[in-house]
C-alpha cells in the first residue's frame, strides 16, 4: 500500500510540474512568451496602457540623456570660451595703455613729416 502511495504521489508531483512549467509560447501565436503567457506584440494589444508607459519612459530617457549631454557640452565650451577676469582686467588695460602711447608715437612722428 505503501508503493502505491508513494507512486501516486510521484505521479502528481509529476503532473503539477509539467502543468507548471507551461509553454514558453505564446497562446495566440508561436512566437516566445513575453509577459502572462503572451509574446510582446499580444501583450501591448491587450494591454496599451503599459505600452504607452514604457514608450513614454524611453523617450524621457533618451531625451534626458540627451540634455544632460548638452548640458555638459555646453559647460565646456563655456568653460573653454572663458577669459579669465584677472586677465581680463589687468592684461587688457596695459594693453590699451600700449595702443594708446602707439597713437601718440604714430601721430606725433607723422606730424612733424608734415
Amino acid at each position: 500500500m505503501k508503493k502505491i502511495i508513494a507512486l501516486a504521489s510521484v505521479f502528481c508531483l509529476a503532473v503539477i510540474c509539467l502543468t507548471a512549467c507551461g509553454s514558453n509560447k505564446c497562446r495566440y501565436c508561436d512566437q516566445k512568451v513575453y509577459k502572462d503567457g503572451l509574446c510582446k506584440d499580444h501583450y501591448y494589444v491587450e494591454h496599451p496602457d503599459e505600452a504607452i508607459s514604457e514608450a513614454f519612459k524611453g523617450l524621457t530617457d533618451t531625451f534626458g540623456s540627451l540634455s544632460d549631454d548638452l548640458g555638459s557640452l555646453s559647460d565646456e565650451l563655456e568653460d573653454s570660451l572663458s577669459v579669465p577676469k584677472d586677465f581680463a582686467s589687468d592684461e587688457l588695460g596695459e594693453l590699451n595703455d600700449a595702443l594708446d602711447s602707439l597713437k601718440d608715437t604714430v601721430g606725433n612722428g607723422l606730424k612733424g613729416l608734415f
